[in-house]
């Protein structure tokens, strides 16, 4: 019988910028980053809500998204620069570019299902 506590264990705090239709420079990161929380087994996810990145109070992102409890982004732009410092915090990179929310948790959930990897070229 699952406990709450066992389902608990197999969800997944999952980001994904909103790139809705602020203007930006060219090269920088979005601050603005859906929260989800996704139960790889069943599909299912529900909407934690919006989180705001002030890089002014910590300006590592990888560091302020490990400490929002993020352990994937997903992500539907060109790579980001250096990937490998989101790695070494701890949260993996799912790219499926030109993806709308919905298409992207689907084919993060079939790579984390089948055990692909997470983390896209």
């Amino acid at each position: 019988m699952k406990t709450t506590h066992n389902i608990q264990e197999n969800l997944v705090t999952l980001a994904i910028p909103f790139y809705g239709l602020t203007t930006r420079p060219q090269g920088r990161l979005e601050n603005i980053y859906i929260k989800l929380i996704a139960n790889p087994q069943t599909g299912e996810y529900t909407q934690a809500g919006l989180c705001v990145w002030d890089p002014k109070k910590l300006p590592h992102l990888p560091d302020w998204l490990a400490k929002q409890g993020i352990s994937t982004l997903l992500c539907n732009d060109k790579p980001l620069d250096p990937e490998k410092s989101f790695t070494a915090a701890g949260i993996s990179i799912h790219r499926k570019p030109h993806a709308d929310l919905p298409e992207m948790i689907s084919d993060w959930k079939e790579r984390h299902i089948t055990g692909d990897s997470i983390l896209a070229a």
